[in-house]
């Protein structure tokens, strides 16, 4: 039976609260139950549901969204619980079964997909006619779980909160084997829905709360109860994610629980720049488990900008290098708050066009770039210049930032620390000592690392001197350098892209850069080996390359008729005559579309 909540806004009771917002003869369902409101629709006249968006994955919320859709409805999940609702086989042919540590409830998705028509964004609005709904993300029932925000006059919350002080249930808190994280992030969930500041909170189960502040803080408090007695350590993170950051001087802050230090310059004058914005803290990655969903960006910060600095804008993120720990957040702040993301001109582009790069750490989705900076040209925000430079080592696409606050050079360095040189991420021999010239030159009074608080500059770059000199000898030292040099992580061949997509029948671009590992110039010569069916102009190519230089080769892939995900092919190297093998693959996935997490 139906209950009117508002003008326009009635509950349907199931395995969960159905609710619908009425516009005319149609209508759009928060979560669907078992599906038996279909059969209900015409007691509030409703006609026809245009569209069913879903707070969360688990069967009780969507059990009957299939029944609708046939009807003509539109199924739309939330950001980072699309896979589980609309793809659970591969979830349920991945889950181990035996011997499993996990307590996710990944195991309560559909039995078969849905049929999405698009997912509800973070921090991102949906519209329907003068209805619109702002997504807030509400982990903890589950890791992708949405709240929806309508007008500030409601929240569907869907499991965050039963009642006031109760959870609906709390063995979906146990992420992991022996954890609490769920119960976490619920904490932090509560407090961004309490900023929210709606009317009434609508949950998927238990009755509407028209005190809404009353119940959110009772929530929160019952379970910092709960986690003070199971995590101690825990309980004390969850008393300080709504203050995170502390000052360095009066004009720079630091976040001190987000993955890696994301650093936040103040104008004075109500706006901030941030450089790196990345998780907002470690549960997100250890407790959560390693897929995408565990991987879940919240905004973090903000709240105290706003409340204890003043800021009433951020301007800018500022990006040091492409690694996840510093630019998981980045989409989701420039779709909050507007914000403009600038990145150096030696790796805007990976950002953008991830996919294209093998290196690691890269994020899921392209992070479009505002503003390219140029190497070693400064920019001016709010009176404060900022000078990127290359900075290669602990990743080849990186820079530091050169910046002036509260009187003292400061130097943003990301993660260029002592022995934490990644081949995989392309270190080359001389990037440590080069490092170490261009930080003489700038001379910083304050380093600003990528992880941990604020270092003196100078006391840091004699540590950092000893340690690049003693790597470089030891590479040399054990590495065959003058015979054959291919780098310090025998990275022969690129291509690029690394992993393209393309329509059966298409034609994809590639780019192989080939390296000479001679002390003489020689000639570089690369075949494709391809998949049955596919075909390369040329078959091969080759070019003369100077002493240890490197030269591009280009190729035309026409790629099967076939849908495929992650079709193989491979660049055989040959140098001089001498032959170095298949030394390096690619991808492309033909007419399917990209998996989440490609």
């Amino acid at each position: 039976m139906w209950s009117r909540i508002a003008d326009d806004l009635f509950l349907w009771r199931d395995s969960c609260n159905v609710y619908a917002i009425r516009r005319g003869d149609e209508a759009i369902l928060i979560d669907s139950g078992t599906g038996l409101v279909a059969g209900h629709l015409g007691d509030i006249g409703v006609r026809t549901v245009a569209h069913v968006l879903h707070t969360h994955h688990h069967r009780d919320q969507c059990q009957g969204s299939t029944r609708l859709h046939a009807a003509g409805a539109r199924l739309w999940a939330p950001e980072y619980e699309a896979d589980l609702l609309g793809d659970p086989e591969g979830m349920w042919q991945g889950r181990p079964l035996l011997n499993s540590y996990s307590g996710r409830s990944d195991r309560f998705s559909p039995l078969t997909g849905l049929p999405l028509a698009g997912t509800l964004l973070d921090y991102g609005t949906w519209e329907w006619g003068d209805v619109r709904l702002t997504v807030l993300p509400v982990p903890g029932h589950t890791l992708g779980s949405c709240a929806l925000l309508w007008d500030g006059m409601a929240a569907f919350t869907g499991d965050l909160l039963y009642a006031p002080g109760k959870v609906w249930s709390m063995g979906t808190f146990q992420y992991n084997y022996n954890g609490c994280g769920g119960a976490l992030l619920s904490i932090r969930s509560l407090q961004m829905l309490r900023h929210a500041s709606p009317a009434v909170l609508l949950p998927s189960h238990g009755e509407p709360m028209r005190d809404a502040a009353r119940a959110l803080a009772e929530t929160e408090d019952a379970l910092a109860a709960f986690v003070a007695a199971r995590d101690p350590e825990l309980a004390r993170l969850a008393d300080a994610l709504s203050r995170p950051l502390e000052s360095v001087s009066p004009h720079l802050l630091r976040d001190r629980y987000s993955v890696s230090s994301n650093w936040v310059v103040l104008s004075g004058d109500g706006h901030a720049l941030w450089i790196d914005y990345g998780y907002p803290h470690h549960v997100c990655i250890t407790e959560a488990g390693g897929d995408r969903a565990g991987k879940r960006p919240l905004l973090h910060g903000l709240e105290q900008l706003r409340d204890e600095f003043g800021v009433q804008q951020i301007d800018a993120v500022v990006i040091t290098h492409h690694h996840d720990d510093h630019v998981a957040a980045v989409n989701a702040l420039r779709r909050a708050t507007g914000a403009q993301v600038w990145a150096p001109e030696n790796f805007a582009d990976v950002l953008e066009h991830p996919d294209a790069y093998k290196t690691q750490c890269v994020w899921y989705d392209p992070i479009p770039v505002d503003r390219v900076l140029a190497l070693g040209e400064a920019v001016s925000w709010r009176g404060i210049a900022l000078t990127p430079h290359a900075q290669p080592g602990h990743t080849r696409y990186a820079a530091c930032i050169d910046l002036q606050v509260d009187g003292r050079r400061c130097l943003a360095i990301g993660d260029q620390f002592p022995h934490n040189y990644i081949y995989a991420n392309q270190f080359a021999i001389g990037d440590y000592p080069d490092t170490v010239r261009l930080w003489r030159g700038i001379g910083p009074d304050l380093i600003l690392p990528g992880h941990g608080p604020a270092q003196e500059g100078p006391a840091y770059i004699d540590r950092f001197a000893d340690h690049a000199q003693e790597t470089d000898a030891l590479h040399a030292r054990l590495l065959p350098l003058e015979e054959l040099d291919f780098g310090a992580g025998g990275q022969a061949v690129e291509v690029r892209p690394y992993h393209a997509f393309a329509a059966p029948g298409d034609t994809v671009e590639v780019v192989v850069a080939a390296r000479n590992p001679l002390a003489r110039a020689a000639e570089v010569r690369v075949r494709l080996a391809l998949p049955e069916g596919w075909r390369a102009d040329p078959g091969e190519a080759s070019a003369a390359a100077e002493p240890h230089g490197t030269a591009s080769l280009a190729f035309r892939l026409t790629v099967g008729g076939a849908p495929v995900r992650r079709a193989r092919y491979a660049a055989e190297l040959t140098v001089d005559g001498r032959p170095f093998g298949q030394v390096e693959e690619g991808f492309v996935t033909v007419g399917v579309r990209p998996a989440r997490g490609r």
